[in-house]
């Protein structure tokens, strides 16, 4: 049985737009989870405003978690951009895909995490896709 939408303990549209710009500005470690939470934003349910309360309660957790940019490259040997990309199969109600990625160049520098546009017909071509979306 489906939960039913409840009476709302906050703004929900608020809580979700705070929570992509931590992501863009400090947080990659939320990009997966906030996209995930974003798709929710016309009918949220319990589940939702109680997974948004949970992310809230682990940045209370984490504060001391920062990117640390300008880092002394003479330590540094690394010469090359580094991409990571990932994605899930058909993790979704509609059987679409959630696809992540990181472009690392003494640290990370581009994160995003999103549902894809298509529905991947395996696993393959899941990770097809995250690579060129």
């Amino acid at each position: 049985m489906e939960e039913q939408p409840q009476k709302v303990p906050f703004n929900y549209w608020q809580a979700i737009g705070l929570l992509q710009y931590l992501v863009q500005c400090t947080r990659p470690d939320l990009a997966f989870l906030v996209s995930f939470l974003s798709q929710f934003l016309e009918t949220p349910r319990s589940s939702h405003f109680k997974a948004v309360e949970h992310v809230l309660k682990y940045l209370i957790g984490t504060k001391s978690f920062t990117l640390k940019l300008g880092l002394n490259l003479l330590k540094h040997q690394q010469t090359s951009i580094l991409g990571f990309s990932n994605a899930d199969w058909g993790g979704t109600k509609e059987y679409k895909s959630f696809s992540g990625l990181l472009i690392y160049y003494f640290g990370a520098i581009v994160w995003h995490s999103h549902k894809q546009k298509v529905v991947a017909l395996s696993s393959a071509e899941a990770e097809y896709n995250a690579l060129i979306e």
